[in-house]
C-alpha cells in the first residue's frame, strides 16, 4: 500500500514538473519578457512627473479590469528636519505587484500643516513600470512657515487604471516634515 502511494505522488510530481518545463530543461516557470522595444537599453528618464491637466472627458465608466497592481512601499521627507526657505524632497517608492505591466499613471500629493490642507498637487508619471518593478519618484517643496507637514501619496487617485487591487493606492509618510 505504501508503495503504491509513493509511485502516485512520484507520478503526480513528473507530471507535475513536465508541465512546468522549460525549453532549457530547468523545471524553473519564468515569466515571459515584454517584447523589447528601441529603448529598451537607455536609462530611465529621472520620475518627477509632470503636472497633470484637468481632464473635461466625459466618461465616467470604470475602466476595465487588469492584472496590473500599483502600491506605494514608502513615502519620506528629506531632511525630516528642514529650515524655513530649505529644499526638502517628498520621496517615494511606487511598486507594480501586478502580472502586468502598466503604462503611465497619475498620482497625487497632498500636504498637510499642522492637520490642515497646506497643498495638493496631481501628476503624472515620465513612464510606465514593468511588472515587479519598483520606481522612486521625487517631489520637491519649499516651506515658508515654521510647522509640522505631513504628506499623503495616491496613486492612480481616480481609479483611471483597472487595478487588481485598488485598495493599496494610499500611503501616508512614515515621518513628518519637521520645519523651524
Amino acid at each position: 500500500m505504501k508503495k503504491a502511494i509513493v509511485i502516485a505522488l512520484l507520478l503526480i510530481l513528473i507530471i507535475g514538473l513536465a508541465g512546468c518545463r522549460e525549453k532549457n530543461g530547468t523545471g524553473v516557470v519564468k515569466p515571459s519578457k515584454p517584447a523589447a522595444t528601441a529603448n529598451a537599453t537607455q536609462p530611465k528618464p529621472a520620475a518627477t512627473g509632470t503636472p497633470k491637466a484637468n481632464d473635461t472627458s466625459a466618461g465616467t465608466s470604470e475602466p476595465e479590469k487588469t492584472n496590473i497592481d500599483l502600491l506605494i512601499t514608502d513615502a519620506y521627507f528629506t531632511p525630516t528636519f528642514a529650515s524655513i526657505d530649505e529644499d526638502v524632497v517628498l520621496k517615494f517608492i511606487v511598486k507594480n505587484q501586478g502580472t502586468e505591466d502598466s503604462d503611465v499613471f497619475d498620482y497625487s500629493i497632498k500636504i498637510y500643516k499642522g492637520g490642515s490642507l497646506w497643498k495638493e498637487d496631481k501628476f503624472t508619471s515620465t513612464q510606465g513600470l514593468l511588472r515587479g518593478e519598483d520606481d522612486k519618484l521625487t517631489n520637491p517643496y519649499v516651506f515658508t512657515a515654521a510647522g509640522t507637514y505631513s504628506a499623503e501619496v495616491f496613486v492612480d487617485p481616480d481609479n483611471s487604471i483597472g487595478e487588481a487591487v485598488e485598495t493599496n493606492n494610499y500611503k501616508k509618510a512614515k515621518a513628518d516634515a519637521i520645519v523651524t
